[in-house]
């Protein structure tokens, strides 16, 4: 067993660590750095795949300008509702 005073990387405060890898005084503290590297991960997922995210909305179907084919775009705009609604 390794006995040794380290800070811990949450509060700073000094301890006796009992355990090679452990890093952090107490549970709390081992907690509230799970929480906020999670907040973290998820923050930069998010950041990273906002555009991408906001464009995959439905489906590819429905084009900037109408179709001139307006029967046919009605068809299309039913599909991309019920791809979004996730039904009829």
């Amino acid at each position: 067993m390794v006995k040794k005073k380290v800070k811990c990387k949450w509060c700073g405060r000094k301890y006796w660590k009992k355990h090679n890898r452990q890093e952090y005084c107490n549970k709390k503290c081992r907690e509230e750095a799970k929480r906020e590297h999670s907040r973290m991960r998820s923050h930069k997922y998010y950041t990273r795949h906002k555009e991408k995210n906001q464009n995959n909305l439905g489906s590819s179907n429905l084009k900037e300008h109408m179709n001139t084919d307006t029967h046919r775009e009605a068809v299309l705009v039913h599909e991309e509702k019920k791809k979004i609604l996730g039904g009829g």
